[in-house]
């Protein structure tokens, strides 16, 4: 049982390592390994699996690891510290709490700043869906504000989507 355990590992190792990006998925079709949009200076926008999606307020909780997680609602929805966690579509990412650009490619998902989008189904599914590719770019931190902006894609033909704008987050203490 143990050889042939053995002879298919190796067989589908084997079958992996020659495979190109494009052979695994279709979602590294048309775009993965390329940088996101640059970001807009309008506020965060765009579309989450097909539907329009705008901002409403952002939060962010600084973790034991020194990392802002961050609660992005939106279409009304309004969040404070006291409720960070969105009811409605919304955006989650963490990042370091200094000015930098952080980007995200499926390709090479170790750095760890993806942007996750969370959303409910008709048939009150709940889905969290990571980005493809993403550029976050923070451009202020202060003791209760972090301010920046991001460009996200999301490629999947059954959860398409793409964010871009700015964004003001208030830091809960």
């Amino acid at each position: 049982m143990k050889a042939i355990f053995k002879f298919v590992l190796c067989l589908s190792l084997t079958a992996l390592a020659a495979c190109t990006a494009e052979d695994v998925s279709p979602l590294f079709k048309g775009g993965l390994g390329s940088k996101p949009e640059k970001i807009s200076s309008q506020a965060l926008q765009g579309t989450m699996n097909g539907v329009p999606w705008s901002m409403t307020r952002a939060v962010g909780k600084i973790q034991q690891d020194g990392m802002l997680l961050v609660s992005i609602s939106g279409n009304g929805e309004v969040i404070n510290c006291n409720y960070s966690m969105p009811l409605k579509p919304a955006v989650l990412f963490s990042v370091p709490m200094k000015v930098a650009d952080y980007d995200f490619d499926m390709l090479r998902p170790n750095n760890g700043y993806a942007i996750t989008w969370v959303y409910t189904d008709v048939q009150a599914q709940i889905h969290n869906v990571v980005s493809d590719m993403a550029l976050i770019s923070i451009t202020s931190v202060s003791a209760d504000r972090m301010i920046g902006g991001f460009s996200a894609k999301f490629l999947d033909p059954s959860n398409p989507g793409a964010l871009n704008g700015v964004f003001e987050i208030t830091i809960c203490r």
